[in-house]
C-alpha cells in the first residue's frame, strides 16, 4: 500500500503560533475553577484582578482557537500593591540586592520580570520610593514559580488506539501525518501538544474517510445525526489522486439515548456519540450511502457516580439526563438491577465496554448479568419515560461466584496455573490450604488431583467448542 498523508494545519495554528489565539483563558494561583474568557487582541489579553488581596500572585493562561484547540499553560509572577497610580518602587529576588530593578505601578499591579527564575520557591524583595527616590517602606513575600509549560512538539494517535501514539514535532508549517496502515472507512486522528515537562493540552480530534483506491469520486455530502437541513456538499476538481475525505462534523450535545463511556486516564467519563451520515457520488453514476457511528472526544462530560450497595435500595428525583451509580464485584459475580419506573439501565465496565442494558417497562423486572471481571461497575440511569414519575428507585442484587471445580488457586477459572499450585503444594512451597488442593476430595494432594484438574480443563474446552458451533 502507497503511503497516504492528512495535513493537520489547525493543529499547528492552534498550537505552535499563540499569538494567532482567538481567545484565551486564564485564572490566578491555584483557581482553576475560576478560569475566566478574554478576547485575544494583537497578541495580547485583557484580565481582571480588582479582586485580589495585596501581595503576591501567579496569573496563569493559555490560548484557544474557535475550534476549541487549546495551548500549554503559561504563567506570570506579579505583585498586587493596591496603591495610587504612578507610585515608584524597586525590587528583587531572594538575596540579589544588586540586580533590583525600577517599576511603576499601574492600575495598582505591579508587574515582575521572574522569567530568570528557576521552579522552585523564591522570595520577593520589595519597596517603595518616595519623591525623592529614597525607600520609604519595604516589603517581603515568598512564592513559587511553577515549570515552564512551553509547546515543543505533539503527538497523535487514530481511532482508540492511543498505546501507539506517534510524536511529531510543532513548526510554522503544516505537519504531514501518515496514515499507512488504515483501512478503507471512517477514521479519527487525535492529536495534542505536549511541554517540555511533557504535560498535554486539550485533545483535538478530526474525522476523515478514506477511500478504496479503485472508486473515484467527483462530489460527497454528509450530515450528522437526522440534522439534514445542514448537509454538507463537496465538489471535487480532481479526482484521479483522491483518497482521503476531510469530514468538519460540528460539535453537537452528548445524547443520553447514545453515548460512549470509557475511563480515560483512570477517571469515568462519558463522551458523545453520533452517527455520520455520507453519500458519495462515482463517477460511474453509483452514489452509495454510508452509516457509521463515531465517538466525538470533543464533547464530554464527568461521571459522578454514587456507591450503590447490595439490598440498599436508592431513591432520587428524576433524573434529567444521567444518573450514575457504581458497584464493585468480583470475576464471574451475578449482578441485577430494577428501577421502580420505566426508564433506561445501561451497565458498562472498567473497561468501557457495556455490559448489560434493559429499557422501558422492562427496566422495573429484576434482571442483569455476570461480570467478565473484577473491579469497578458503572450503571446510568436515564429517559424516564413514566411522566407521573418524580422519583426512581434502583434496587441492586449481588451474588458472588462461586469457586469452580478444580480452580485451586481461587481465580475462577481452571487451567495451568491450578496444576502449578498443586505441585508447590505436593512439595510444601506453596501457600494454598491443601484442601483446595484437594481436587478429588481423597483426603490427599497428589497425581491423582493434577489429572483431575486436567480432566476438567478437557472437558470446559469440549463444551466451550459446543457453544462456538
Amino acid at each position: 500500500m502507497k503511503h497516504r498523508y492528512i495535513f493537520i494545519i489547525v493543529l499547528l495554528a492552534g498550537l505552535c503560533s499563540i499569538a494567532r489565539g482567538q481567545t484565551s483563558l486564564y485564572w490566578f494561583d491555584n483557581n482553576h475553577e475560576g478560569a475566566a474568557a478574554s478576547n485575544v487582541k494583537n497578541g495580547t489579553i485583557n484580565v481582571d484582578a480588582d479582586t485580589l488581596s495585596p501581595g503576591m500572585h501567579t496569573l496563569h493562561y493559555l490560548y484557544q482557537t474557535a475550534q476549541g484547540v487549546q495551548s500549554s499553560t503559561y504563567s506570570q509572577t506579579f505583585f498586587v500593591n493596591k496603591q495610587a497610580k504612578g507610585v515608584k518602587a524597586e525590587y528583587w529576588f531572594d538575596h540579589y540586592f544588586d540586580s533590583r530593578k525600577q517599576t511603576t505601578t499601574v492600575n495598582g499591579l505591579i508587574t515582575l520580570d521572574a522569567d530568570t527564575l528557576s521552579p522552585g520557591f523564591h522570595t520577593l524583595q520589595y519597596q517603595q520610593l518616595d519623591a525623592d527616590g529614597l525607600p520609604s517602606s519595604a516589603y517581603c513575600h515568598a512564592f513559587y514559580v511553577p515549570g515552564r509549560t512551553v509547546a515543543t512538539k505533539g503527538e497523535y494517535w487514530f481511532d482508540t488506539d492511543f498505546d501507539n501514539r506517534k510524536q511529531l514535532a510543532l513548526s510554522t508549517s503544516a505537519v504531514s501525518i501518515d496514515l499507512t496502515g488504515l483501512d478503507a472507512g471512517l477514521h479519527a486522528v487525535h492529536y495534542h501538544a505536549l511541554s517540555t515537562g511533557g504535560v498535554a493540552s486539550a485533545t483535538y480530534t478530526k474525522l476523515f474517510w478514506i477511500m478504496d483506491e479503485s472508486t473515484s469520486l467527483f462530489a460527497y455530502h454528509y450530515w450528522v445525526n437526522d440534522i439534514t437541513d445542514s448537509i454538507k456538499n463537496v465538489r471535487l476538481d480532481a479526482t484521479a489522486s483522491l483518497h482521503t475525505l476531510s469530514l468538519d462534523v460540528p460539535e453537537l450535545p452528548l445524547r443520553t439515548t447514545c453515548f460512549h463511556f470509557e475511563l480515560t486516564n483512570g477517571t469515568p467519563m462519558a463522551y458523545a456519540k453520533n452517527t455520520l451520515n455520507l453519500v458519495l457520488e462515482a463517477t460511474d453514476g453509483s452514489c452509495p450511502r454510508i452509516v457509521r457511528d463515531y465517538v466525538d472526544y470533543r464533547v464530554s462530560e464527568s461521571v459522578d457516580a454514587t456507591l450503590l450497595l447490595p439490598e440498599e435500595p436508592q431513591t432520587f428525583a428524576k433524573p434529567e439526563r444521567l444518573k450514575w451509580f457504581k458497584v464493585e464485584a468480583g470475576k464471574g459475580d451475578s449482578l441485577a438491577f430494577k428501577a421502580s419506573a420505566a426508564c433506561t439501565m445501561q451497565l458498562f465496565s472498567h473497561t468501557g465496554g457495556e455490559l448489560w442494558a434493559t429499557s422501558g417497562n422492562d427496566a422495573k423486572k429484576m434482571s442483569g448479568t455476570k461480570t467478565d471481571d473484577g473491579g469497578s461497575f458503572y450503571l446510568a440511569v436515564h429517559d424516564v419515560t413514566d411522566a407521573s414519575a418524580t422519583e426512581v428507585t434502583i434496587s441492586y442484587l449481588w451474588e458472588e461466584a462461586p469457586i469452580p471445580p478444580g480452580d485451586v488457586n481461587g481465580d475462577y477459572s481452571v487451567d495451568v496455573a491450578d496444576i502449578a499450585t498443586i505441585i508447590s503444594v505436593m512439595s510444601g512451597s506453596a501457600d494454598v490450604s491443601s484442601a483446595a488442593a484437594d481436587v478429588n476430595g481423597d483426603g490427599a494432594v497428589d497425581v491423582a488431583d493434577i489429572a483431575t484438574v486436567i480432566s476438567i480443563m478437557a472437558a470446559n474446552a469440549r463444551m466451550q467448542q459446543v457453544v462456538e458451533e
